[in-house]
């Protein structure tokens, strides 16, 4: 079972007949926790095809942060906005700004990991009543922008983080989102006035 499935890719990945298979085979492997040479995906990172190049970018780990830091100005917005995610721990002023960019992509998805991103999920059981983090306030507009936007599940990642972040001063926006054509957008701005106001 789990041994031989790790060997049949194994095997492939080192008779790969070009470096796009090894990767994903390198990829597979280390969603599954086993050792991969880490140069499997650092060469990964300089592939012309923008999937392989986010999939490296991904799988890479964080200690050759440095090689991964060029994707920031990658061409393809997606690898761009996946790599901020990754590195906002050790440039967070930079890669801050890039998911806020990201925020107004006319791309849905894009726009819906960048403030998953910036505004990471919190449980607001067991957070005490703080303030919003500081690093975050100039990112409130985004929120506001989310709640109005076309797409449904945007309007649920903002909604959901009103309640998790204590943002009372968006209460009326949220409010507005109780009569939203889809259930769980309801549900998520009713849920955070409720815990708004607890």
């Amino acid at each position: 079972g789990h041994y031989s499935a790790f060997q049949t890719i194994q095997n492939y990945m080192t008779k790969a007949p070009d470096p796009e298979s090894a990767l994903l085979c390198a990829a597979a492997l280390k969603k599954k926790g086993f050792d991969v040479e880490e140069q499997m995906f650092t060469n990964g990172l300089k592939l012309p095809n923008p999937f392989l190049r986010a999939l490296a970018g991904r799988y890479l780990d964080l200690k050759y942060w440095d090689e991964l830091s060029p994707l920031l100005q990658d061409e393809d917005e997606k690898v761009q906005m996946l790599v901020a995610g990754r590195l906002e721990a050790k440039m967070p002023e930079s890669c801050r700004q890039i998911l806020a960019r990201g925020c107004a992509s006319t791309n849905p998805l894009i726009r819906i990991y960048s403030l998953s991103r910036l505004w990471p999920f919190q449980n607001p059981f067991q957070q005490n009543k703080i303030d919003i983090p500081r690093h975050l306030l100039p990112y409130l507009p985004l929120i506001k922008k989310g709640l109005q936007d076309s797409n449904t599940l945007m309007k649920r990642v903002a909604a959901s983080r009103i309640g998790m972040y204590q943002i009372h001063y968006l209460t009326k926006d949220t409010i507005r989102l109780f009569e939203d054509s889809d259930p769980l957008v309801q549900y998520l701005a009713i849920n955070a006035v409720a815990f708004l106001g607890s």
